[in-house]
């Protein structure tokens, strides 16, 4: 009894692989595989016809022409504003940040500055701008860690900067604490959760506010991108953007209050390609294009400024 089984179950298969032949397909290709667009945005049908200058934090002119900045001096101070996502009011003091020496550097071993947060929750560091080309700023990334003064948790950054910091700049940081993460995403409960995959924010600015610390208005009508999606991406994933200072999964471009975005459940990797659209209903302009780390469990920001 048990050879008859097996000789029918083998010619079921005989003849599964027979129709695929028929019908001229490899078994590989009975399930559809990824594509590009598939789980991120791939950029649409190109440039549209849309207005290359609409409103206020909309002025991407710069982009295609924007000069090379050198700094003027071998260090620079980078101070970070570090605040409770949850409670914007309550500043977060203790926790540590250091300074990376490069964007290669993956795990951090070369240190150049390091600090922690003081009770106004402000972290100054001061990074070389030097390299074998000249005054080319800082171009590494920030690692933040907690747990804070309190002894909470927060989610492990990654601080990266679209263009080389070239003078003293101030910037806004976010944290927020793994319970409270899941409960921003109520419908990805279990993505925004997951401890193996890691999550990416991301803020649009356009030229002239480029060029101005946070506080400034954010650019709106723009969407965000991973090039290499079907690489760290997949049905879990989820595309989301700020709305009435919340992130919603349902809207696809950012908002002019609070223009910040992204995606949750991504697959670690070591260069994970961001790219940012501009009003891809219409002009459907690449403003910015980077290179990020995305680890397991950790929130990597990035503060999008035009640099193309």
């Amino acid at each position: 009894m048990i050879t008859l089984r097996k000789s029918i179950l083998a010619s079921a298969l005989l003849a599964v692989t027979a129709c695929a032949n028929v019908l001229g397909i490899e078994d590989t290709e009975l399930a559809a595989s990824c594509k590009p667009g598939d789980f991120s945005y791939d950029g649409g049908d190109g440039p549209g016809e849309g207005p290359q200058k609409e409103g206020p934090g909309e002025d991407f002119s710069c982009v295609g022409n924007q000069p090379v900045e050198m700094a003027t001096t071998n260090t620079v101070k980078i101070t970070l504003a570090i605040v409770n996502l949850v409670n914007p009011s309550e500043t977060i003091e203790g926790v540590s940040v250091r300074a990376c020496a490069s964007r290669g550097d993956l795990n951090c071993a070369n240190v150049v500055a390091e600090t922690t947060s003081n009770a106004d929750g402000l972290a100054v560091l001061e990074v070389p701008t030097t390299s074998n080309r000249g005054k080319t700023g800082y171009t590494g990334y920030f690692e933040i860690k907690g747990p804070d003064a309190k002894n909470r948790v927060f989610l492990d950054y990654l601080q990266f900067f679209s263009r080389p910091i070239t003078r003293d700049r101030l910037y806004a940081l976010f944290l927020v604490r793994p319970e409270d993460f899941v409960t921003l995403f109520p419908n990805d409960a279990d993505t925004a959760g997951d401890p193996n995959r890691g999550a990416l924010a991301l803020e649009a600015v356009d030229c002239p506010n480029a060029q101005i610390d946070p506080t400034m208005q954010g650019a709106p009508h723009v969407r965000f991108a991973i090039e290499n999606s079907c690489d760290v991406l997949d049905e879990s994933s989820r595309e989301f953007y700020f709305s009435n200072l919340t992130p919603s999964t349902t809207i696809s471009e950012t908002e002019s209050a609070l223009a910040i975005g992204g995606f949750i459940g991504i697959k670690p990797a070591n260069d994970v390609v961001v790219q940012a659209y501009w009003r891809p209903d219409a002009q459907n302009l690449k403003v910015v294009e980077d290179r990020v780390i995305v680890r397991p469990g950790t929130l990597t920001t990035l503060r999008f400024e035009p640099n193309q």
